[in-house]
């Protein structure tokens, strides 16, 4: 019996045609989202016609799963052998390494995770319980694991299991997500090697310092402590079924304050509907409407829908300022540190909406920020580089270069700014509403002992 010819050749070209669809989908999907991309924008750059490609997949969504598993199951397989291993301290360093330079080479899959959140991508839901709850659950027995073998003496309590996990994942994920805008914070490519290997170096640091035995609970603020600051909102904590979208997370959960102020009574309401809706899906109409004016009388305070979008933006933007001014002007202050972290907390918890409008903007391109930017960056990066050489010395008593810093400052933002931004996609991990007292303040806790753990070189 003569045995049929298998051509090689062609099984590996349908292979690499195949990995070359999905390199392209995943950078497209990572910039646009899913309902943003179309088959033939893919097939184009893959030299394929929309015909051809569906011989690959059966169709866009089919192409998207493709992606999404490639992306993750490498990060669920990575961490699942982290459980696995006898010696989980020598393995974590390994682990963060692979999954830095995984992301690396598949820097659109936080971007587009990132998109589905601030674009209230109706895929949200499934995206984080098919692929980001794994990951969760993986990392949450990691934490068990780790914390039994510490006798119960780590700095994190056996409860905060899957606020840390997600204040990690974040933290190593962000990086890529928020690039854009690092970029123009940071005065660098966050992408090219040298910061890439810098971040990298960072999370190990970090994570040393999150297994060493013996840190005295007495250093840390509890949960039970900083509640108290949240006593003015009415938001109790509960299990939650099912997902909330990014509409419901800013407009439905707490109003900017009335201000008499014609002109920032409607950049409040303006705020609140362009974090919801998008500029394209908020008409001036409904900005008037909420503001409680007429379209005609509105325009006697802004030129032009655009006019009241950058306006917006900027009520974001000073926010997010003022929060990395304050944070540069203390890193070598622990206690002053966490004020300003906590008053942040308390501040954005009465207005959510504007770390989503920020989200929101790069997510869907940062134009508008990236021309503001020209006006801002180079300010802020002159006032960085002088406050930190202002703190020199006792950056070094806290075990941080003053090359460092920067990195350090853009990790603690993310952890409050996008707490915020991120809700949706913590209700449904946690199944708890993010916006609770009870959950902002345990959220607050978790980031407190993360920043003591940036600064210090070890437990005391």
């Amino acid at each position: 019996m003569i045995e049929p010819v298998v051509d090689m050749s062609q099984s590996f070209s349908v292979e690499k045609t195949r990995e070359k669809i999905l390199r392209v989908a995943g950078v497209l999907f990572g910039l646009k989202g899913f309902s943003g991309t179309n088959v033939r924008d893919i097939a184009t750059k893959t030299d394929l016609t929309p015909a051809s490609l569906y011989n690959h997949f059966e169709n866009k969504e089919d192409l998207y799963r493709a992606v999404l598993s490639g992306g993750v199951k490498p990060l669920i397989d990575r961490l699942g052998g982290l459980v696995a291993s006898e010696n989980m301290d020598e393995a974590l360093p390994d682990l963060i390494e692979d999954v830095m330079e995984h992301l690396a080479e598949h820097a659109y899959l936080p971007r587009l995770i990132f998109i589905e959140v601030a674009t209230g991508g109706e895929r949200l839901e499934e995206l984080v319980r098919e692929w980001l709850k794994p990951l969760g659950h993986l990392g949450n027995n990691a934490f068990k694991v780790s914390w039994i073998a510490s006798d119960g003496q780590s700095a994190f309590s056996l409860e905060e299991a899957p606020l840390s996990t997600l204040a990690w994942i974040r933290l190593v994920f962000t990086h890529f997500a928020l690039a854009p805008i690092m970029k123009i914070v940071l005065g660098r490519d966050p992408l090219s090697k040298e910061c890439l290997l810098e971040q990298t170096q960072l999370l190990l640091k970090l994570a040393r310092r999150a297994r060493f035995r013996g840190w005295n609970p007495e250093v840390f603020l509890s949960s039970q402590d900083i509640l108290a600051r949240f006593d003015h909102l009415q938001a109790e904590d509960s299990e939650l079924e099912g997902t909330m979208s990014t509409v419901e997370t800013v407009a439905d959960t707490r109003k900017p304050k009335l201000v008499e102020n014609t002109r920032d009574r409607i950049l409040n309401e303006a705020a609140v509907l362009f974090a919801a809706q998008g500029f394209a899906g908020t008409s001036v109409r409904d900005i008037a409407t909420q503001a409680g004016l007429t379209p005609a009388s509105l325009y006697n305070h802004f030129a032009n829908k655009e006019d009241v979008y950058r306006e917006a933006l900027n009520l974001s933007l000073g926010a997010a300022l003022r929060l990395h001014g304050q944070l540069a002007t203390r890193m070598d202050d622990y206690e002053a540190l966490c004020e300003v972290v906590i008053a942040t907390m308390v501040d954005l918890a009465d207005r959510a909406h504007l770390p989503c409008l920020l989200s929101l903007e790069v997510a869907t391109g940062a134009e508008v920020l990236t021309e503001m930017a020209r006006e801002w960056s180079k300010p802020l990066l002159e006032q960085e580089e002088r406050e930190l050489r202002t703190v020199g010395v006792p950056l070094e008593k806290v075990a941080l270069s003053a090359e460092e810093a920067p990195l350090i400052i853009m990790m603690v933002m993310q952890l409050v700014f996008g707490h915020f931004s991120m809700a949706p996609l913590i209700r449904i991990a946690v199944g708890r509403d993010p916006l609770s007292k009870q959950l902002l303040a345990e959220h607050t806790a978790v980031t407190l002992k993360l920043v003591r753990m940036m600064l210090s070189p070890g437990p005391g």
